[in-house]
């Protein structure tokens, strides 16, 4: 994946948490590069109320601070984008 991903699963108790569990398993086995993830069952949720459950964490780890990616390194003079190294000779005149 060219960029990072998040996908964030809470399945609640309404009938959702075996297929769901399921499916966290296939991610755990075959999750993509750069995908990151968490599995969160509440079975003491519902579908109604999941999202109060959960918001407030969800915001937290949403827009938590993250490590900065390091900046790729300048080409040097003459390496790649078409640059070329030049030299001009002038000829002595005496």
């Amino acid at each position: 994946m060219a960029d990072d991903f998040t996908y964030d699963v809470f399945p609640a108790s309404d009938d959702i948490i075996e297929p769901i569990a399921q499916l966290a398993d296939v991610l755990r086995a075959n999750a993509p590069a750069g995908l990151r993830w968490q599995y969160k069952p509440r079975p003491d949720l519902k579908h109604a109320t999941i999202y109060r459950g959960e918001e407030q964490q969800v915001l937290r780890d949403l827009f938590a601070p993250r490590e900065p990616s390091p900046p790729a390194p300048l080409p040097q003079v003459g390496e790649g984008r078409g640059l070329a190294r030049a030299s001009l000779e002038i000829p002595r005149t005496d």
